[in-house]
């Protein structure tokens, strides 16, 4: 499913690729676990999930109820996205760490939840680079005559119901973030490339290529780093903006929801770049007013 494309082979500023425009957006962080996180089925789920990889259960995390819903989660993001006289067509669920309730089929009852009952499915186990796949799909269903809007439903739940090797990167909250693409007139959106590196210092010397082969524009565009590049360098001379630490699949994306504002009024390109320590996985994405 993702495909990796050299940044050197991308576009060299934000040239959208099909009709996709991003609308609207938003990002919510979840107060509270929900009650299906004492389902007994997640135990079994658990334990079936580590069992090959030796890694221990963590009870307390049972016997406390700790986690959230993608289900619970998608539905308020889709509350205060879409309402109902602008239905949507298509459905993407991007998430990494497991759901609390793993028998159910979250984007089938999304889909049920959402105006227009579009078409929905999961992309997972991609880590950082979910959500871009899902964001370079969209323009190739709105492509089409029988898709108009699609919806993107990025989520993390912080709760882990097994003890996770060392390193693992572990949110310290359930966020979920929604981005709401159509045909049209808004942000426009086109890959900066999807590849590999070996570091975050590596990565960050690849975003700063990206970003020093765009046309010169004033303002310069801005620089977005997600919490895989925490703490990597950008150039001197671009105004560099952060994801929060902590919120490995979604702080790029709540942190584009804020910088939205500023785009539109500035008239601002961005371009977002997220790292995955894990996979290697190196993601860029432009963002452009049009």
């Amino acid at each position: 499913m993702r495909a990796v494309t050299p940044a050197a082979d991308a576009p060299d500023a934000p040239e959208a690729i099909g009709p996709a425009r991003l609308v609207d957006a938003v990002s919510l962080d979840i107060a509270g676990d929900s009650p299906t996180a004492f389902d007994p089925d997640l135990r079994v789920f658990t334990g079936d999930l580590v069992r090959a990889h030796g890694l221990p259960l963590d009870e307390d995390a049972f016997a406390a109820g700790r986690g959230q819903s993608f289900a619970e989660m998608g539905e308020a993001a889709i509350d205060a996205l879409v309402p109902a006289d602008r239905p949507v067509d298509l459905l993407i669920q991007v998430f990494a760490a497991p759901d609390v309730q793993p028998g159910r089929a979250t984007s089938v009852h999304l889909s049920a939840h959402c105006p227009g009952r579009p078409f929905a499915f999961a992309l997972c186990e991609q880590g950082t680079a979910g959500a871009f796949s899902a964001l370079r799909l969209v323009p190739t269903y709105l492509v089409s005559g029988g898709f108009s809007r699609a919806l993107v439903l990025v989520m993390e739940q912080a709760a882990l119901h097994y003890r996770p090797p060392a390193g693992t990167p572990v949110p310290d909250r359930h966020t979920a973030v929604g981005l709401l693409c159509e045909r049209g007139s808004g942000l426009a959106l086109a890959p900066a490339g999807a590849t590999t590196a070996g570091t975050p210092e590596e990565a960050a010397g690849q975003a700063t290529a990206a970003w020093r082969r765009a046309p010169t524009s004033s303002p310069a565009p801005l620089l977005l780093f997600g919490a895989g590049l925490e703490d990597a360098v950008g150039p001197p001379d671009a105004e560099v903006l952060r994801a929060r630490r902590r919120s490995p699949y979604t702080g790029l994306w709540s942190a584009l929801v804020q910088t939205l504002p500023r785009l539109r009024a500035e008239r601002r390109t961005l371009l977002a770049v997220d790292y995955d320590p894990l996979l290697g996985h190196l993601d860029m994405l432009w963002v452009a007013p049009r």
